[in-house]
C-alpha cells in the first residue's frame, strides 16, 4: 500500500511531507511499461517484488511452480492427469469398484480427451467427432454400434459418459450375436432408455426378439447429457444413470437368469435417430 504524508495545519515543512509522498509513489505504484504484450499479467518473484509474466499459448493454462523465478508457468493439457480425469471427472469408476461391481479385465477405454469408436457397426452408421464427443448421424432403419469382446462373457460392465438421446428409441444392448444388418440379433438382454415407449423397462433378448421384463425402477429420460452404465452378471441385469458430477444411482435392475453369458455389448439407434457419446469404459471377467 501506498503510503502518503499529510502536511500538519500551519506546517512550515510541507515540502518535506511532499517530498516523502513523491518518493512513495515512486518506490510502490507499478509501472505500466512492465507489460509488453496482450495477456502479459504481473506476478510476485518475491516479497514487493512484482515481475512480468508473460502470455502463454492458446490452451495453455497457469500452473504454480516453486522451480520458477516468477513462482507459475504456463502448461498444456487439462491440469489433471489422464487417468485421475477418466476415472475420477468421466466415469467415476470408483463407485463401482466400491461396489464390488467393476470386473477385473478392462477391454476398451476411450483415451483421456478423445471421443469413443465401436469396434463395429451393422450398416455402415456415419459419424462425426467434437471434442471428447461422436456423433452418429441419424439413421433410416433401427441399427446398431457396438464392441466385440472377443468370447463369451459372464460378466460385463459397459460405462458410457456425456450420453445425449438425439431422437428415437434408445437401448443399451449385451447379446450373444452381432446383428448382420438391421436389428438386435441373438440372446441377450437390452432396456435402460427408451423415449417414447415402456420408458425404464428392460427387456430380454431371444433370438433377436424383445420381451419386456419391467422393471423394479426406473433410468429416467432425459434430452441433457449424463452418463448411463448397465452391467450383466449371469443373468441379472442393472442399469445406473447420473447428471453431471453426481454420483452413480442405480435404475433399473432384473434378476433374470435366463442367458448367463453375452459377447456384444451395443447401442441400439432407432429408425430416423442418431446418438452422441463421450468417452466410453468397458470391462469384463470371463
Amino acid at each position: 500500500m501506498v503510503t502518503m504524508n499529510k502536511p500538519a495545519q500551519n506546517s512550515t515543512t510541507w515540502s518535506t511531507d511532499v517530498n516523502a509522498n513523491w518518493a512513495s509513489i515512486q518506490a510502490n505504484l507499478i509501472d505500466r511499461h512492465l507489460l509488453t504484450a496482450k495477456g502479459d499479467l504481473i506476478v510476485a518473484s518475491g516479497a514487493s517484488t512484482p515481475v512480468r509474466q508473460s502470455v502463454g499459448a492458446d490452451g495453455q493454462f497457469l500452473s504454480a511452480d516453486s522451480t520458477q523465478t516468477a513462482g507459475v508457468k504456463w502448461v498444456s493439457g487439462t491440469g489433471i492427469p489422464s487417468a485421475s480425469y477418466m476415472t475420477d471427472v468421466v466415469y467415476d469408476k470408483r463407485f463401482f469398484s466400491n461396489a464390488g461391481l467393476l470386473p477385473g479385465t478392462k477391454y476398451y477405454e476411450t483415451a483421456a480427451d478423445s471421443a469413443p469408436t465401436v469396434d463395429w457397426d451393422n450398416s455402415g452408421v456415419t459419424s462425426t467427432v467434437s471434442g471428447t464427443q461422436r456423433r452418429w448421424m441419424s439413421v433410416a432403419g433401427t441399427q446398431l454400434i457396438g464392441w466385440d469382446l472377443g468370447a463369451n462373457r459372464q460378466r460385463v460392465l459397459l460405462i458410457i459418459s456425456q450420453f445425449l438421446n438425439v431422437s428415437g428409441d434408445r437401448l443399451l444392448v449385451m447379446s450373444s450375436a452381432k446383428p448382420a444388418s438391421g436389428d438386435v440379433a441373438g440372446n441377450g438382454y437390452a432396456g435402460g432408455l427408451q423415449s417414447t415407449t415402456n420408458t425404464g423397462s428392460i427387456y430380454k433378448v431371444v433370438a433377436g426378439g424383445f420381451v419386456n421384463l419391467g422393471a423394479t425402477n426406473y433410468v429416467p429420460y432425459t434430452n441433457i447429457s449424463y452418463g448411463v452404465a448397465m452391467r450383466f452378471d449371469n443373468g441379472n441385469v442393472r442399469y445406473f444413470y447420473r447428471f453431471g458430477n453426481f454420483q452413480w444411482i442405480e435404475g433399473t435392475y432384473k434378476n433374470d437368469g435366463t442367458y448367463t453369458t453375452v459377447r456384444y455389448p451395443a447401442i441400439r439407434l432407432g429408425s430416423g435417430g442418431g446418438q452422441v457419446l463421450g468417452p466410453v469404459s468397458i470391462y469384463y471377467d470371463t
